[in-house]
């Protein structure tokens, strides 16, 4: 039984990727042997053939497609990640001396995660799909990171040499994991970090910035303006 609910079990993610890949597997079986499917029966069931082939086999793809690109945000949580970043002291005055506890979590979670992927090579899991969950996890957790860079309500001029501290500790802990050499992704995290050095007083210097990274939601851009230095 697969443990679909259960999180220290990565939600059954290899289990997933094993079935998905079986059913590729046997679509294109199902391709092959096609022809001589049409031999073995009458004219009048063609059609049946083809409408088997249509509604069925030629879905598979996209199945698999739509699967794996939900499978990163099952490895990974983040919820509690997203709580810890919220809650640093990001308008310290000062530049910690250490990184944000949130880096050693996040690290902890791929530690995890390969002991996990260790343990589903067991279940059938193709090797190619190791570093494929592995670098759909880091996505995962750029994009998270943003979500919680975008939530801080209280931000000094300090702000961004902090999170880029707390980055650049990340990637060096996660270029010595397998699967995620060369490191991909940050760059989606790095440029709204710089975002927060924007002057809130000038509309279409941030505007400008819009228009820069149109790859991040409203929602994000709206918490990165709305995040002024506390009075004083």
């Amino acid at each position: 039984h697969a443990p679909l609910k259960a999180p220290d079990a990565f939600y059954a993610v290899g289990e997933r990727c094993v079935a998905i890949e079986s059913l590729r597997f046997l679509a294109h079986t199902a391709y092959e042997l096609r022809g001589a499917l049409e031999c073995l029966v009458p004219d009048s069931a063609h059609a049946q053939v083809a409408a088997f082939y249509d509604g069925f086999v030629a879905v598979v793809p996209e199945m698999r497609e739509a699967m794996y690109r939900r499978v990163h945000k099952i490895t990974i949580c983040m919820d509690d990640v997203v709580d810890m970043v919220v809650k640093v002291k990001w308008d310290s005055k000062e530049i910690p001396d250490r990184h944000s506890a949130y880096v050693d979590l996040i690290h902890q979670r791929f530690l995890e995660l390969l002991d996990g992927l260790e343990q589903m090579r067991g279940l059938g899991l193709p090797d190619m799909m190791r570093p494929v969950i592995m670098r759909g996890a880091l996505l995962h957790v750029v994009e998270q990171l943003v979500e919680g860079y975008s939530q801080i309500k209280h931000v000094g001029e300090n702000t961004p040499l902090i999170m880029s501290s707390d980055i650049n500790v990340l990637k060096a802990a996660l270029e010595m994991l397998p699967g995620l050499r060369p490191l991909p992704f940050f760059s989606h995290v790095e440029p709204f970090t710089k975002g927060f050095f924007l002057p809130a007083e000038d509309p279409p210097v941030i505007v400008a910035w819009v228009y820069q990274h149109p790859f991040y939601p409203p929602p994000h851009v709206v918490g990165l303006v709305n995040a002024p230095p506390p009075p004083g």
